[in-house]
């Protein structure tokens, strides 16, 4: 049996799932009660994935389809995923063949943690 951060004594495999990042002690305890303390646990987080403008460039011409946005991820666990208004995730940050609107651009990393604050840009045309 086992107890973590002092709690209940409870059967198991000695596999732990649904923690937080944090600092546990695990406390094993045999058929007999006798009990030994195993070395403290501490489990980290990533930081948080950012999502950020790396260049974007206009249609060149009214009503043309070749406008261009480029963004970078940071943060989280690579590798990164991205979406364009809310359309499936790809691996590639390059969108092109774009015509001229307001477009907002997700990133999703390897843990299917998506960005709190997605890219949001206008492209115009002349």
């Amino acid at each position: 049996q086992y107890s973590v951060n002092g709690g209940a004594f409870t059967a198991g495999t000695g596999t732990f799932t649904g923690l937080v990042a944090g600092t546990y002690t695990i406390v094993a305890r045999d058929a007999n009660g006798c009990t030994v303390n195993l070395a403290p646990v501490t489990l980290t987080q990533p930081t948080q994935v950012a999502l950020s403008l790396t260049s974007s460039s206009n249609p060149s011409c009214n009503g043309a389809s070749n406008g261009q946005i480029v963004v970078s991820a940071s943060g989280g666990t690579g590798p990164y995923q991205f979406s364009l208004n809310g359309g499936t995730f790809q691996p590639g940050n390059t969108f092109t063949g774009l015509v001229a609107g307001s477009y907002t651009i997700a990133v999703r990393d390897a843990n299917g943690c998506v960005s709190a604050s997605p890219v949001a840009i206008t492209l115009t045309q002349p």
